[in-house]
């Protein structure tokens, strides 16, 4: 019995179109965040600016990580075959900076940014009428 061909996939040929992706989400994450910055709102020019919407400090933090990823992918391809110990130790250094980004702050707080409307959008729509004084009268004893 022959054993049909089979196409080995490395490593190599899957990070292509990962590195592709992640660079044009960082220039879609620097174009929103130029077009924000070009906005004239009324609430950047008090205590805070635009730092004290969660919304634009997500924004930031998601561009930085994917800068770093991008940062990596470069590393990683530009020094594929001459990597020496040194060099080696650098971009583990920097996957471990980019795995820590993406851990503690780039997935918490888009979780964040992204569940709390859906949550208030609950609360207000679904949760809110059904409370203590507004419940069905099977329930108010």
């Amino acid at each position: 019995m022959s054993i049909p061909y089979r196409l080995d996939i490395t490593t190599d040929m899957a990070l292509i179109p990962s590195q592709i992706l992640r660079v044009a989400i960082l220039l879609s994450y620097f174009s929103i965040l130029c077009n924000y910055k070009s906005i004239e709102i009324p609430a950047h020019q008090t205590y805070g600016g635009s730092w004290k919407f969660l919304t634009f400090i997500n924004l930031v933090i998601q561009a930085v990580f994917f800068g770093v990823c991008v940062l990596t992918d470069l590393t990683s391809l530009l020094m594929k075959d001459t990597m020496c110990q040194e060099q080696e130790r650098q971009r583990r250094k920097l996957i471990g900076l980019r795995d820590w980004l993406m851990a503690v702050l780039a997935f918490p707080v888009g979780v964040r940014v992204d569940i709390s409307p859906t949550f208030g959008w609950f609360y207000s729509t679904v949760a809110k009428p059904w409370n203590a004084y507004n419940s069905p009268p099977l329930h108010n004893n």
